[in-house]
């Protein structure tokens, strides 16, 4: 929704032309952010940055030439609505909920600790064949300020996600970058190690959203460098928030990070252009059932 003061300076025939003009104005510091539109992708700056964010995203239409809408300002009739779907907008919040839950249910449970000892991390029980640890572990945590902060961390990382790919589809890529990262770790460790928590999951998430963007950079301008600099983002958000405290498990989260990056390259972007809403619900429904399933397996033990 366009706020009052704000602006739309340009409207993107795809997200592609959307995300270029983005990162013109963030490299100049300019504050905007991106709408999804009925015909496009509306980017938005506050009045007072109008005349400058038109005159840098001129310049660079002019050095990169390409199809657009005009811009329209706001509060003016357009066509179409700026607004996401549903399911984007509550993806995030939604698993953020879930991790809370979880952890206010088997903080009650008398079972509790079975819980943990059944789905944690053991690096042992990994290399051994328990491979849904890797999965499982994912929905534990050992403390209160550790839920609270993967669930604002996951509500964030996968809500942007969502928005690229879909929200089945970022849930799925989320958990199998999460689980690849712990089963990584648990073959480095290989004993004497165990860990839980969403947190290898978000860096999943982050290394997704990095590998996806280094991707379809590379795939416009084969030849040029700024490619890279999404690599760079993700591994400056891992540095910032995966590396503190004593009990941060820095190595889970690297994993989760560069599983991530390797399926943004590779997965996220035919899913990101192809996107159809019963592909989504379907990689929604698959990564619930994997979820699951690796519980049901670790509980029936």
């Amino acid at each position: 929704m366009i706020e009052p003061g704000e602006v739309v300076v340009r409207i993107g025939l795809d997200e592609r032309q959307a995300d270029d003009w983005s990162l013109a104005l963030a490299s100049a510091g300019t504050a905007h952010r991106i709408e999804r539109a009925s015909i496009g992708f509306e980017v938005v700056v506050g009045t007072a940055d109008v005349a400058g964010a038109l005159r840098l995203l001129d310049e660079y239409d002019r050095d990169n030439p390409r199809p657009l809408v005009e811009p329209t300002p706001a509060g003016s009739a357009r066509a179409g609505a700026a607004a996401s779907t549903l399911g984007e907008a509550l993806v995030g919040p939604l698993v953020g909920t879930l991790l809370l839950a979880a952890y206010a249910w088997l903080a009650r449970a008398a079972a509790g600790s079975a819980w943990f000892a059944a789905g944690s991390a053991r690096a042992e029980a990994i290399v051994g064949g328990e491979w849904r640890r890797a999965t499982t572990a994912l929905l534990l945590h050992a403390s209160v300020a550790h839920v609270v902060a993967n669930a604002i961390a996951a509500a964030l990382f996968l809500g942007v996600l969502a928005r690229i790919v879909g929200p089945g589809a970022a849930c799925l890529l989320a958990l199998a970058a999460g689980a690849g990262g712990n089963l990584i770790n648990g073959f480095v460790h290989r004993a004497h190690h165990d860990s839980v928590g969403a947190s290898t999951a978000v860096f999943g998430a982050v290394g997704v959203l990095g590998g996806l963007q280094f991707a379809r950079r590379r795939a416009r301008a084969p030849g040029r460098s700024r490619a890279w600099v999404a690599l760079g983002a993700s591994l400056g958000l891992f540095a910032m928030l995966g590396t503190g405290g004593a009990e941060t498990d820095v190595l889970a989260h690297l994993f989760g990070l560069l599983v991530g990056v390797a399926l943004g390259i590779t997965l996220a972007p035919p899913l990101a252009a192809r996107r159809r809403p019963w592909l989504d619900a379907l990689l929604g429904a698959l990564a619930a059932a994997w979820l699951a399933g690796s519980w049901w397996l670790a509980l029936r033990r």
